[in-house]
């Protein structure tokens, strides 16, 4: 299922930050069209924290929403299409479909000296 995430960080504090990520997901993309049907939304919401060792350290909420309408089978009740306005956003006052917290840890990647590409194995 091809998606696409994008976000932003905004400091609101000395090594303190909130973000906002949201992320699409479509169906299958035909090979004639390629814009496929958006079919989920969800977004990754919180706060973060730079720590002296370079750990950034982030407490957030996702929030997942449906953009089709949804259902187990075809005997049970579908749960209604959250996007009904087609924008890629959440129509207003909807609640996720899911949500739950998403607490993560990453370290800061140590900057590498650029390749050589004679000295490599296999070079182009």
């Amino acid at each position: 299922m091809p998606g696409q995430a994008l976000g932003e960080f905004v400091k609101t504090g000395e090594n303190e930050y909130y973000f906002t990520v949201i992320c699409h997901a479509a169906g299958a993309i035909p090979e004639e069209n390629l814009h496929a049907q958006l079919k989920w939304v969800w977004y990754w919401i919180g706060t973060a924290s730079l720590s002296e060792e370079g750990t950034l350290v982030k407490d957030g909420m996702w929030q997942f929403y449906n953009s089709i309408d949804v259902s187990v089978d075809d005997t049970a009740p579908a749960i209604a299409d959250k996007d009904v306005d087609d924008d890629g956003f959440p129509d207003e006052g909807l609640v996720p479909l899911l949500c739950g917290p998403w607490p993560m840890e990453s370290k800061r990647v140590q900057l590498q000296a650029p390749a050589v590409k004679e000295d490599a194995d296999f070079y182009y």
